[in-house]
């Protein structure tokens, strides 16, 4: 019964004014907001500005008027969970999780995004550490993936996010390395592990590992955890981590062995959509079969994650700044335009009010027109490089992470 109801709530779109996890509510990049700000600067539509104590390329995480982000503090090597007020952003609370940390790459290690629900925030870590607080900060359990299941592995850094779904956590390690791939789910609560499965996988080197972040997905009446990466999508119960269904959607015979995968899989109604092979071409897999919907070559991104809105799906390919607009039922390609800049984008581009933003590692944000003109509305600069980090949408404002601040942007509200 309680499986039934997480799946009428995801449907639902319970929620849908909060941020709370990667890629939104509906693991799609859609928020549900109007009246979003298109247009914003010094004295211009700026409820507040947050100086950042150090580094990361996660999402804000906004819930119940907080705004959680992670931090890796380059000089101390502390990574750590911070707690600012949506209102006026105040810093309500900061914790250190662990100290001492190596940093494969500074932009990685805290580049996994929290998680937040029912009263719980849990931020996971590159170097394995998991650590989740009540809202008010408190410490309710600390964990280290690499103690418990070996090296991650990943040759840039782990930087898959957990999902929160009916008090529990779902972990994907997905990983080149002597160790067995995995798929964990703890206990919310209390932090305990409730099952582990091995994820099979005929990938070779590198194909093996992953930077997605799994998904839910809603099948025959049931919630399904959908994970991606080492040549396969695949499906799994919630309640004990049983492979349901798989997909082998990339790595063709002849292809090298360094596909290893970036972007996540954007849940677009009764299938999911995911980039593949380093960018070379976008694939949709029948929720339910794992059968292919369509398949699209050189339209695909190596690492954004696409935007699922109002029946097209929008594919930011990360080095080019090509936008492809494609209809989501049938993946007829509509429109391709380029969008401005000099720097690539590593964030993944969002919606709400009909518009499309992203920032690119120049800390340019990009608002476009989410229909199949892609028209660009405004080219913003933020005055300081980013680091990856997509644009959250959540209680009518924009939450924006660059190198070193975090903005809160609203209409309406100057600063």
């Amino acid at each position: 019964m309680r499986y039934l109801l997480l799946v009428v709530l995801l449907s639902a779109g319970v929620g849908r004014a909060e941020w709370t996890r990667w890629h939104g509510e509906g693991f799609n990049g859609a928020g549900d907001a109007q009246r979003l700000a298109d247009q914003w600067g010094p004295g211009t539509n700026v409820r507040w500005v947050a100086e950042m104590p150090g580094v990361s390329a996660a999402t804000p995480i906004v819930s119940e008027g907080r705004v959680y982000v992670s931090v890796f503090e380059e000089k101390t090597a502390t990574i750590g969970a911070l707690c600012f007020s949506v209102a006026e952003g105040k810093e309500l609370w900061r914790r250190d999780v662990a100290k001492g940390v190596k940093a494969q790459r500074p932009d990685s290690v805290a580049a996994a995004s929290a998680v937040v629900g029912n009263g719980r925030v849990i931020f996971t870590f590159s170097s394995g550490d998991v650590a989740a607080f009540d809202t008010a900060g408190k410490l309710l359990w600390k964990c280290n993936l690499v103690t418990t299941y070996g090296e991650l592995g990943n040759k840039f850094g782990y930087s898959s996010s957990p999902v929160l779904g009916d008090g529990r956590l779902f972990i994907q390690i997905l990983r080149d390395n002597a160790n067995p791939s995995l798929v964990v789910c703890l206990d919310a609560a209390s932090g305990r592990e409730v099952w582990k499965v091995e994820r099979a996988t005929s990938a070779k080197e590198e194909n093996k590992d992953a930077y997605s972040t799994p998904c839910f997905v809603k099948d025959a009446g049931r919630t399904l955890l959908v994970v991606a990466g080492g040549d396969y999508i695949t499906a799994h119960e919630l309640k004990d981590g049983r492979e349901v269904w798989r997909s082998k959607c990339y790595a063709e015979a002849g292809t090298k062995n360094f596909n290893r995968l970036i972007p996540s899989p954007t849940v677009c109604g009764d299938q999911v959509v995911l980039p593949v092979n380093r960018g070379s071409k976008l694939v949709a897999v029948k929720i339910g079969s794992g059968d292919w919907s369509w398949t699209l070559p050189k339209v695909s991104s190596d690492v954004s994650t696409p935007l699922f809105y109002k029946g097209n799906v929008y594919v930011l390919d990360s080095g080019t700044r090509k936008m492809f607009c494609v209809e989501a039922k049938t993946g007829a390609l509509l429109n391709t335009v380029k969008l401005p800049g000099s720097r690539s984008c590593y964030a993944s581009p969002v919606a709400g009010d009909g518009k499309i933003y992203v920032m690119t590692l120049a800390g340019d944000v990009l608002v476009v027109k989410a229909d199949q003109g892609m028209d660009l509305i405004r080219h913003i600069e933020m005055g300081e490089d980013a680091l990856g980090s997509t644009v959250a949408i959540a209680e009518g404002c924009l939450f924006l992470r660059t190198g070193g601040k975090l903005y809160c942007v609203e209409n309406g509200k100057a600063k």
